[in-house]
């Protein structure tokens, strides 16, 4: 479904990505394993175009390279790092502002443990634990319904109870959909949960593509990640 061939990307001339090819199936959950600063999150803006960037990306067969972000919003969701939700808004309107219904909305809202409650759908989104907070992004980020959702460390600083409850949020999403989900994530324990395999980024290159399992073995990732002394975060 997604196909991407020789990505490379920049920032002011400098290079962050070298060379990244991938395939990612509809219906799959793929992790994105690295240190800070390997190009996790620069792969999410190559493929937004939000960074200069060449090679071929493609979605459903359609380049979609070179096209403008907005475009390629509609088909590929984003929740990124900083969660940039609307703050003076409503958590419904923060939904609707996506281009969903009120139907739509509260029918996302209605998936979530932490935001189901009818009673906080008016309530301003500043209001909001951070954990809600980034169920919210979340369920933003899919209210067209994308063919693609990149995830760019949505447990980052989150309660263990809120990493919980994201978990499952995510994991509901993807009951009866074929979306793709690309995740981004340091610790790699929790991603074993909803992900078969992996993409390893170091460098700003692709170090690894297969079986996430294999990534338990802290001698192996931590050869990958260029490391001395590993453990289970990336």
């Amino acid at each position: 479904m997604l196909d991407v061939e020789g990505l490379e990307a920049s920032y002011h001339a400098r290079p962050v990505l070298r060379e990244i090819s991938f395939t990612v199936s509809a219906g799959e959950c793929v992790a994105v394993v690295g240190t800070n600063g390997a190009g996790k999150s620069s792969l999410f803006r190559a493929l937004l175009n939000l960074v200069d960037m060449d090679g071929a990306i493609s979605l459903h067969g359609t380049p979609i390279a070179g096209q403008p972000t907005y475009r390629i919003g509609r088909q590929i969701g984003y929740v990124p790092q900083e969660r940039e939700i609307f703050s003076t808004l409503s958590v419904e309107e923060n939904i609707r502002i996506a281009g969903a219904t009120s139907a739509r909305a509260r029918e996302l809202l209605s998936k979530s443990s932490v935001l189901g409650d009818p009673k906080i759908w008016g309530r301003s989104a500043s209001a909001l634990s951070g954990g809600q907070q980034q169920a919210l992004a979340i369920l933003r980020s899919v209210a067209r319904q994308p063919d693609v959702l990149l995830l760019d460390e949505p447990l980052e600083g989150l309660a263990p109870i809120a990493v919980d409850e994201v978990i499952e949020l995510i994991a509901g999403l993807r009951v009866d959909s074929t979306m793709a989900i690309l995740w981004a994530e340091h610790s790699i324990e929790r991603l074993s949960e909803l992900c078969e395999r992996s993409l390893v980024i170091q460098g700003g290159e692709l170090k690894y593509d297969g079986e996430l399992n294999q990534l338990q073995n802290k001698e192996r990732l931590g050869q990958l990640l260029g490391l001395e002394t590993t453990g289970t975060t990336a």
